[in-house]
């Protein structure tokens, strides 16, 4: 017995008001601690960071799981926790609501010592008339007549927005199920599509149907039809990104779309959107002149993509771009480096130039819009004529099953506020007989409204002839 006794108050506790009080105290602080504190998955240098502050501090750090807050042992455990206060708090009430939501209307003997009282010499069709008058008079139209078959006492119960005493219990439940929809999280699946000016129109297959690293990881083949950006006329700015996509199940389209900035397109629970927009320079398509060094003449011609390599038989060398330089130069060291999109900035392509039947005529050399001035020089150079750099597009992808269940869990919340706090339930009882008549209010608005409706009721009752 005592053990029982025990297990309901630790039950009890667990349950409590107070012990919520202090778990969301504790959540919302470490949600706090998480949102300021660099985190480990998502900033690259965090460990850096973190061992700049000193031993003492990198080891409280990591040991804590504090630049891993939300994928931590000890937050898992306070929302689990979190998690069973509710549990534990919207059964204990449960009962009782669905009781007074959609349970029957049966006769309920008053307690005198919770009853407000009143008496009266009407008889007892003439107080039920009075009553259910003054009642529809104050908006509680739903009034139900019940008579207790062992002392034939008639019973009147009336109640508004009875279905609101749930209200609570619903926010409950859809904090419960946002907390579900967290830890769905850990299935989300993502990942981001590459394409420039040379890939439009290209299908990227689904990885299930092929092994291949450059693939998809969703259940339908993507190709990314067209993309672009839009600037504003005025500043030239941009103004926004897009992308039009289709969607194929093999060699059946299941749809097509358009996705921009800020609005991504769903299909099959996964979101698609723009993620940035450039130049690919790895993808550089370049046209070469191939110059007889001694006599400084154009003897053949060569067009080649950054990566690719080019044959040139007739001169029995083949040619590969190793690497595109927008605007070459120099560092410190003496290496060669990328300027960037700089104006007046000379563009060069790296060359790797070997012979055809792998002899041991292999060197690099470097592509300049004008011949390089060396000492010495190989049998031919090369001049860079033209160069395009194709546009590129990175769209995100994004599944994620809890995305829904969190979405759902917020809408039973706001249900729930709107029941607890604009449809509050009104149940009133009244048990006439025996000369008197008795009210019990059975819910906080209605225990609010007793006294107006008491003496609504009492003036009633003294005044029948108004009825």
């Amino acid at each position: 017995m005592a053990v029982h006794r025990r297990c309901r108050r630790i039950l009890a506790w667990l349950g409590s008001m107070r012990l919520a009080v202090i778990l969301l105290t504790l959540v919302t602080i470490a949600a706090i601690v998480g949102g300021i504190v660099p985190q480990a998955p998502i900033t690259p240098n965090a460990d850096d960071l973190y061992r700049a502050y000193g031993t003492f501090w990198h080891r409280l750090i990591t040991r804590l799981a504090l630049d891993d807050v939300f994928h931590s042992a000890w937050f898992f455990a306070l929302l689990s926790l979190f998690a069973l206060n509710l549990v534990l708090c919207t059964a204990r009430r449960a009962r009782n609501s669905l009781r007074l939501a959609f349970g029957g209307e049966e006769y309920v003997g008053a307690a005198e010592d919770r009853a407000s009282t009143l008496e009266t010499d009407l008889e007892e069709p003439e107080v039920t008339d009075h009553v259910a008058h003054v009642l529809r008079r104050m908006g509680l139209r739903r009034v139900r007549q019940v008579t207790d078959p062992l002392s034939n006492r008639v019973q009147l119960i009336a109640h508004r927005f009875r279905w609101g005493v749930l209200g609570a219990d619903l926010v409950h439940l859809g904090i419960l199920i946002i907390l579900v929809g967290g830890l769905l999280g850990v299935l989300r699946q993502e990942g981001t599509l590459n394409v420039n000016d040379w890939e439009r129109g290209l299908r990227i297959p689904a990885c299930s149907s092929i092994e291949d690293s450059d693939c998809v990881p969703l259940p339908f083949d993507v190709q990314v039809d067209d993309f672009g950006v839009e600037h504003y006329p005025e500043s030239g700015r941009t103004k926004m990104f897009w992308a039009e996509l289709s969607f194929w199940d093999g060699e059946e389209l299941i749809q097509h779309g358009r996705t921009e900035i800020n609005r991504p397109y769903s299909i099959q629970g996964v979101g698609f959107y723009p993620w940035r927009y450039g130049a690919d320079l790895s993808s550089t398509e370049v046209r070469l002149h191939v110059v007889e060094t001694e006599r400084e003449i154009v003897i053949s011609e060569v067009m080649l993509r950054v990566g690719e390599v080019g044959t040139l038989p007739d001169l029995d060398l083949q040619v590969t771009a190793l690497r595109f330089y927008q605007a070459f130069g120099l560092d410190a060291a003496g290496k060669p480096v990328d300027l960037g999109n700089v104006s007046g900035g000379t563009p060069a392509v790296l060359l790797q130039v070997d012979s055809v039947d792998g002899g041991s005529s292999s060197y690099r050399d470097l592509a300049l819009p004008f011949l390089s001035e060396t000492a010495t020089r190989p049998t031919y150079s090369f001049l860079l004529v033209e160069s395009r750099i194709p546009a590129s597009m990175q769209i995100h992808f994004v599944r994620s099953p809890g995305f829904r269940v969190v979405w759902s869990g917020f809408l039973l919340i706001m249900i729930g506020l709107a029941g607890a706090l604009y449809f509050a339930p009104t149940r009133f009882r009244f048990t006439i007989g025996e000369g008197k008549l008795m009210f019990i209010a059975e819910t906080r608005r209605a225990k609010a409204q007793l006294g107006k409706l008491v003496d609504a009721i009492n003036d009633s009752l003294d005044h029948p002839e108004e009825v």
